[in-house]
């Protein structure tokens, strides 16, 4: 049942490159990965410009959604969206267009 796998004495993670050691001897050296060290700052509450930038573009976004236009859209007749309706609900959906959301800096 399942693979077999070495159980030699390894970290078993992405990333890293072998280099020497001042003795000579070869080491694993593993940096952090940019999205672990985005996580790793905002679970210390620590967040820089960009993402504050983000976070307001997102929460515009889902303001401009009309949500019960697009309940309504989806339910219509027969309760199914169709192909034929993304454009309906692109358009009832959104209440602002995207340039009016994101405004460029």
């Amino acid at each position: 049942m399942g693979q077999e796998f070495p159980l030699g004495r390894s970290v078993i993670g992405r990333g890293g490159e072998r280099a020497p050691t001042a003795d000579g001897q070869i080491a694993e050296v593993i940096t952090e990965p940019p999205d672990m060290a985005a996580f790793n700052r905002y679970r210390d509450g620590d967040f820089n410009a960009l993402d504050r930038i983000v976070a307001n573009g997102w929460r515009q976004s889902i303001d401009a959604i009309d949500l019960d236009a697009t309940a309504e859209l989806i339910r219509g007749d027969s309760g199914r969206l169709r192909f034929t309706d993304l454009k309906a609900l692109q358009a009832s959906a959104f209440r602002k267009p995207c340039a009016q959301r994101f405004p460029s800096a």
